[in-house]
């Protein structure tokens, strides 16, 4: 058995480096790969324990800085695999009172199929996804040395499962309600030694917290000593212990929870973690009934402490995703829902495990009951995860993708030496920090994140309350008017203090006089390199959304200085390539509006938007707004879905004053149309 984990090891690491992207990916990959490469502070709460692993991982003599840390997470996955086996292996001995080969291999083909589901695979070949890794790899080994002690009673693996739960919410906040189950089973499973004498037993019960607060505390302390340090990258440019403690807390993720949660959105939430469950897992999801059944049939105390905390833990990170992670729970866009899936990701602990209890069972009583070899059942079974390995590779094949080094490095081409350039989102800004700090490329270029977080810092220092986004447009708005003509931006910006606005620069835009902007600048297209974005149906949402963002702005060009029919050619492009993207269906939509002028043809985009999240009411007040002269009487029934679907009170009152104006104007409109026909039937 050992030399088939050994090779299984190797290979799944082959597949892991084989399909890894040779520079950093879209998203937060950019901030975290320069932030533990210059042992810096990402974003919050720091994730101190992923900085200190991924920067081991720099040291190695080959590939680019990001590459690496790309490599970082595969070797997690591997481990992960390890201890997923291990867990597998204790729980079915738990649940079947039993430990033979038979449990081994059930428990090898679960931990095989975890890590070549489609979802667990894709964090194990980029960096950011090693943060999540990280996370399992803690709650794989809680949940070994729970067992363990639970087995043998042993002290030594009760203390080792306090140290690492302790590490769980340095690692990542998600795995918060873990923890408590994981104290809270340890105490319960040591009660008999817990006393004696019908005394407590102190030192048993006082030595494992200091364990788990010391793993909770001592990862922390990096980020202080960090902070004083001055690193290249200080996220949110961190001065105080305080403000360290902010960050710890997410204190400036502090979203406007609001906007109350539909429970039709909560449930499609539900709906859809359970869709993707089934895809990754297969027919192992399946067996994961049955193994429920093996719980509750060993333990009906066990079995439903197992499902109190899926069910609640589900529930929480739902929360989480809401008001932490930055997303809504009433987006169900198909945006939001990809990039909800690996906080999803530990909640498959569980089921999978049970998953791995119910293959042991079926295989048991199909051989006992109805004679069938079990050679021949488990090499059925082992079917499965070869042909996962065959379906998943392409999707997460990453090897030749480089659109997110090079979008970046288009943004920084278009931007003159000794130039200013503002960014406004994760994306590019990230990856602008990695070609900057890491790659030591376009220094030249003065670089400011427009909220504040990363980049050049300078600009903001004397500001009179951090995160106040009033302040941020004043020091933009004084900026433009102190260097007039050399100024840039990642979007379109009006600029108060001047009357100037931005113009379209290629991919940018440029701060200047109104009208300014020329046919000319699209040249910049021509120095424009984006490597394996032509024929590649496997890119996720996030890349088709950056590449139809070319097109897009290739059809503002063409609408405001070439062919309209161009300009419509490109838009019906980029629809095909963003196709699922609310961003790319809005921008669309904007384009017909504002630079074609055909209102009537942005309509069917926007209702694309809001077909991809019906709670979507920015875009439904863009319909409104769109179809006033267009068709009053449409206006009106979304101006009424709009008023069904707001959060507060404020909102509606303000749209239910619009309803009344609308049927009143509608209404008089009525009464002059019939009022005229009346007057000529009349002559």
């Amino acid at each position: 058995m050992k030399y088939a984990f050994a090779v299984i090891s190797i290979i799944l690491f082959g597949l892991y480096i084989s399909t890894a992207p040779p520079v950093m990916y879209l998203g937060d990959d950019g901030e975290v790969i320069s932030a533990a490469y210059t042992l810096g502070i990402g974003h919050p709460p720091g994730y101190p324990l992923y900085m200190l692993y991924t920067k081991l991982f720099s040291y190695l003599p080959f590939g680019s800085i990001a590459y690496r840390a790309n490599l970082a997470a595969g070797f997690l996955a591997v481990l992960i695999f390890l201890l997923f086996y291990l867990c597998g292996k204790q729980a079915l001995a738990v649940i079947f009172e039993d430990e033979n080969n038979n449990t081994r291999l059930s428990s090898l083909l679960a931990a095989l199929i975890y890590s070549v589901s489609s979802v667990f695979w894709f964090e194990a070949i980029h960096s950011k996804g090693a943060i999540y890794l990280i996370m399992h790899l803690i709650v794989l080994l809680t949940l070994l040395s729970g067992m363990y002690y639970y087995r043998t009673k042993k002290l030594k693996y009760f203390y080792a499962a306090f140290f690492a739960a302790g590490f769980l919410i340095p690692a990542h906040n998600t795995s918060a309600l873990f923890m408590l189950f994981s104290i809270a089973a340890l105490y319960y499973a040591a009660r008999g030694g817990l006393k004696q004498a019908n005394r407590i037993n102190l030192p048993l019960f006082l030595n494992a917290p200091v364990f788990f607060l010391l793993a909770l505390v001592t990862p922390y302390i990096y980020l202080f000593i960090r902070m004083k340090a001055a690193p290249v990258i200080n996220w949110g440019n961190l001065e105080t212990y305080r403000e360290v403690f902010g960050h710890i807390i997410r204190e400036t993720y502090n979203y406007n929870t609001a906007n109350k949660s539909n429970l039709v959105a909560i449930a499609s939430r539900f709906g859809d973690y359970f869709s993707v469950y089934a895809s990754n897992y297969w027919l192992l999801g399946i067996a994961a009934v049955a193994g429920v059944y093996y719980v509750l049939k060993k333990s009906a105390a066990l079995f439903a402490a197992a499902v109190v905390f899926y069910v609640f833990n589900l529930a929480i990170l739902l929360y989480v995703i809401n008001t932490s992670g930055g997303f809504m729970i009433n987006d169900l866009s198909s945006l939001t829902l990809y990039a909800s899936k690996n906080f999803y990701l530990s909640s498959d602990i569980l089921p999978v495990l049970a998953g791995a209890a119910g293959l042991y069972g079926i295989i048991r009583f199909f051989s006992n009951k109805i004679g069938i070899a079990t050679p021949f059942l488990f090499a059925l079974a082992g079917l499965m995860p070869v042909i996962m390995i065959f379906s998943n590779y392409d999707a997460n094949n990453k090897s030749s993708e480089f659109l997110a080094y090079d979008h970046a490095d288009n943004i920084l081409k278009s931007v003159p030496e000794c130039a200013i350039l503002f960014t406004g989102e994760d994306c590019p800004s990230f990856n602008i920090v990695y070609m900057q700090a890491i790659q030591g490329k376009y220094r030249d270029i003065r670089t400011y994140d427009s909220g504040g977080c990363l980049l050049d810092y300078s600009l903001y220092k004397r500001m009179k309350h951090k995160w106040d986004r009033d302040e941020f447009i004043q020091i933009e708005d004084r900026t433009e008017a102190l260097n007039h003509g050399h100024v840039y931006e990642t979007f379109y910006k009006e600029f108060n203090s001047t009357g100037d606005r931005t113009n379209l620069y290629g991919m940018i835009f440029k701060a200047g006089n109104i009208g300014q902007e020329n046919y000319g600048t699209r040249k910049l297209f021509y120095m424009y390199s984006l490597r394996g974005v032509i024929g590649r149906p496997n890119f996720d949402i996030f890349y088709r959304s950056i590449a139809a963002s070319y097109l897009i702005r290739m059809a503002s060009y063409e609408a405001l200085y070439g062919s309209k029919t161009m300009a419509v050619e490109y838009l019906k492009q980029a629809a095909v390539y963003g196709a699922g993207s609310p961003g790319v269906y809005m921008n669309i939509a904007l384009v017909y509006n504002l630079e074609l002028k055909d209102p009537q043809s942005a309509v069917p985009y926007i209702e694309k938007v809001i077909a991809e999240n019906p709670y979507d009411t920015k875009a439904m007040d863009i319909m409104v707004k769109t179809l006033m002269n267009l068709d009053a009487d449409e206006a009106l029934r979304w101006l009424k879905i709009l008023y069904s679907r707001l959060p507060n009170e404020d909102a509606k009152k303000q749209t239910e004053a619009k309803i009344h104006a609308l049927e009143a104007a509608i209404a008089e409109a009525r009464q002059h149309t019939t009022g005229d026909t009346m007057k000529g039937t009349h002559k």
